[in-house]
C-alpha cells in the first residue's frame, strides 16, 4: 500500500515538476521573442543612415560624372566607401536573416512542448480520474460522519473479565501494543505453552473456547471490539488524522495502525494519502 502511495506522489511530483519546468522555459522564450522583435526595430533604424548614406554617395556620383578628371580620383574613392556601406548593409541584413530564423525555430520548438504539456496533463488528468472520485467520495463519507456523530463503541467494561481470565496465561507474555502482527503475539502463546483449556469461556457466538483456532479469533474479536470499535468508527478516527510536521515514520505508523484493523484497503488507501501534507519533499 504504502508503495503504491509513493509511486503515485513520485509520478505526481514529476509531472508537476515538468510542468512548472515548461512553463518557466515557455516564459523565457517569450521574453526572447520580445527581445528579438526589439532588436529588429533597432537594426531598422541603423539601417535608415545606411540607406541615406547610400542615397547620397549615389548624388555624389552623378554631380561627379559632371565635373573634370581630377574628380574620378574622388569617385572611385566614393565607389569605395559605398562598397563598404553596402557591405555591411549585407552583413546586418544576414545577421536579421539569422535572429529571425531562430525567433522561428524557438516559436516551432514553444509550439511542440506546449502541445506535448497539454497531452501529458490529459493523460495524467485521466489516470487520476479515479482517485479524485475516490478523494470525493471519502469527502461525502466525512461530512455524513461530521453530521451523524457515532455513538462510543468502547466496552470497556468487558476489560475486567478478559483480564482476570487470562491472567493465568498471559501473565509472562509481553502486553500487546500493535506493533505486531497478531498471529505473531498469539504464537508467542503456543510456543510457551500457555494457552490452557481446561476451563474455557465463552465466545460471541456461544462457543466454548477450547481449541487454540478459536482462542486466535476470540482474541481478533475481543481486541477490535474493545480497543478499535466498528469499522465506522474506526474510519472516522482515521479520517481525523494527520501526518503531523513533528512526525516520523514509525511514529505515525504506530499510531494509525489500530484503526486499520478493521478498515478494506480499498477504503483505507485513499484516507492515508490524504494524511500526507502538500509540500512533501520526496
Amino acid at each position: 500500500m504504502s508503495s503504491k502511495i509513493k509511486q503515485f506522489e513520485n509520478s505526481l511530483l514529476a509531472i508537476k515538476n515538468r510542468f512548472w519546468a515548461l512553463q518557466r522555459d515557455l516564459i523565457l522564450k517569450e521574453d526572447y521573442i520580445k527581445y528579438l522583435e526589439k532588436a529588429i526595430i533597432i537594426r531598422d533604424d541603423e539601417l535608415d543612415p545606411l540607406r541615406q548614406q547610400i542615397t547620397d554617395i549615389k548624388k555624389r556620383l552623378q554631380k561627379a560624372l559632371q565635373t573634370s578628371e581630377s574628380q574620378e580620383k574622388y569617385i572611385d574613392y566614393l565607389e569605395k566607401q559605398l562598397f563598404a556601406s553596402q557591405l555591411l548593409n549585407r552583413r546586418a541584413t544576414q545577421q536579421l536573416e539569422r535572429q529571425l530564423q531562430q525567433y522561428h525555430n524557438h516559436g516551432t520548438i514553444l509550439e511542440y512542448w506546449r502541445d506535448q504539456l497539454i497531452l501529458r496533463y490529459e493523460k495524467w488528468k485521466n489516470k487520476t480520474h479515479g482517485s479524485r472520485q475516490i478523494i470525493n467520495n471519502l469527502n461525502q463519507q466525512i461530512f455524513a460522519l461530521q453530521n451523524n456523530p457515532l455513538v462510543n463503541p468502547h466496552n470497556m467494561a468487558a476489560l475486567t473479565d478478559v483480564t482476570s481470565s487470562l491472567a493465568p496465561m498471559i501473565a509472562q507474555i509481553p502486553i500487546y501494543i500493535g506493533q505486531e502482527p497478531l498471529i505473531e503475539y498469539y504464537n508467542k502463546f503456543i510456543l510457551a505453552e500457555r494457552f490452557i483449556s481446561s476451563n474455557p469461556f465463552q465466545n460471541n457466538a456461544g462457543n466454548q473456547v477450547n481449541t487454540p483456532t478459536l482462542f486466535l479469533d476470540w482474541l481478533e474479536d475481543k481486541y477490535r471490539e474493545v480497543m478499535i470499535g466498528t469499522s465506522q468508527a474506526s474510519m472516522k478516527a482515521l479520517i481525523n488524522e494527520k501526518f503531523s510536521p513533528l512526525d516520523i515514520p514509525d511514529s505515525y505508523k504506530q499510531r494509525i495502525r489500530t484503526f486499520t484493523h478493521s478498515i478494506a484497503d480499498a477504503d483505507c488507501l485513499p484516507i492515508l494519502y490524504n494524511h500526507l501534507p502538500e509540500n512533501l519533499e520526496l
